[in-house]
């Protein structure tokens, strides 16, 4: 028995679907971008895994680099297309970076300390951990100032963002 809505779900799946706006195809790409530089990160650091998936990508035309707040992460979606096409390890690191962020409890660790010591020295300390990972996905020529830096640190045995910062502060 047939009736007047028989077919109704198949014709509105198969009608023809809105394009895209520039904005939505920006956010789009810069999701998939955010996948890519996953699986790559994920290549040579598997046990990542869960981390690299826990922060769920959203666009803000505002950014130019990345953020987070621990849930989510913010990309600006024109910048980043603008990056990936020259730069793509540039975004696995600043991927990976935020990332370590949230795994060292950066952004709930603060306290009353001074925010912008604070930010440098845990800054200072996830670059330092990625540096010493010497995978293809962070691999980058170092400084001068940041061999420097990493040689004090081991003299030093200052390993943390805190102890950074009580250097910083001093």
């Amino acid at each position: 028995m047939s009736t007047l809505f028989d077919g109704f779900d198949t014709a509105m799946n198969n009608r023809p679907k809105k394009p895209e706006t520039q904005e939505e195809w920006q956010a789009r790409m810069g999701t998939e971008i955010i996948e890519y530089l996953k699986g790559e990160i994920y290549l040579d650091l598997p046990y990542l895994d869960i981390a690299l998936s826990a922060l769920e990508p959203r666009g803000n035309t505002e950014l130019m680099t990345y953020a987070t707040d621990g849930s989510f992460l913010y990309f600006g979606p024109e910048h980043q297309i603008e990056v990936f096409q020259s730069n793509e390890r540039f975004l696995m690191r600043a991927y990976l970076h935020t990332v370590l962020h949230c795994i060292y409890a950066h952004l709930w660790i603060g306290g009353t300390r001074e925010r912008t010591l604070w930010n440098l020295a845990c800054d200072m300390a996830v670059e330092s951990v990625i540096d010493q990972l010497d995978k293809p996905c962070t691999k980058r020529i170092l400084s001068f100032q940041r061999k420097n830096l990493y040689d004090w640190m081991k003299k030093e045995q200052v390993v943390s963002a805190a102890e950074l910062y009580e250097a910083l502060y001093a």
